[in-house]
């Protein structure tokens, strides 16, 4: 996230507040919440705002909350929309075919379950019984973490020169949330190899 960005939010909060951050504090809380994409966090400021009682700073936990949409009522929705989703990309391109979902969160819970080819050999009754119990928590769990590593496609067992790229949900969502990661990792990359370079440099 721009500085610049953070910093108009950090600007909203004390105006409408009253409050004010310390340096050191506006530091630590741009770290807390630098992973969330820019638009995420201008919404999620407004968003909060309008619907926030409280005049004292929020924490940065709250501000994830706001900014992700992990309200209780939000992560329902989020969900449900998600499981509607599997179950339709099963049934209509079946594992097959590499998939895409327009919510990266469904990749994290698909591949912590071993991956989209594990997830359609299972038997229904385990795989109903795992979208019920186990893909709720999982959905939370991977909604209120910094996520590292995220597999852009699922991938299917076709042949690769025979199987499709299939999207579910909003095609423009999925590629989207895939352009900006891509982009986060280089940047996170580019950083990692500075560093190393500067060590090698100091030693």
């Amino acid at each position: 996230m721009q500085e610049k960005i953070f910093r108009q939010g950090i600007y909203l909060i004390e105006l409408i507040t009253g409050k004010y951050f310390s340096e050191e504090q506006a530091k630590v809380y741009k770290t807390l919440l630098d992973d969330i994409s820019e638009d995420k966090f201008i919404q999620g400021i407004n968003n909060m705002l309008r619907e926030r009682v409280f005049s004292n700073l929020p924490m940065p936990a709250e501000i994830r909350d706001y900014c992700l949409g992990l309200k209780e009522e939000d992560i329902a929705v989020k969900i449900a929309l998600a499981k509607k989703n599997i179950q339709k990309a099963l049934g209509q391109v079946g594992t097959y075919n590499d998939v895409v979902f327009d919510d990266p969160v469904i990749h994290l819970c698909i591949q912590a379950f071993g991956g989209w080819i594990a997830l359609g050999k299972k038997p229904i009754k385990e795989y109903e019984e795992w979208l019920k119990w186990d893909f709720p928590k999982l959905y939370k769990s991977f909604s209120s973490r910094k996520n590292q590593d995220i597999p852009l496609v699922l991938e299917g067992k076709g042949d690769k020169d025979f199987k499709t790229l299939e999207y579910m949900g909003d095609k423009n969502r999925c590629l989207k949330w895939c352009e900006e990661y891509k982009a986060k990792k280089q940047l996170e990359n580019k950083s990692v190899k500075e560093l190393n370079l500067k060590f090698k440099m100091d030693v």
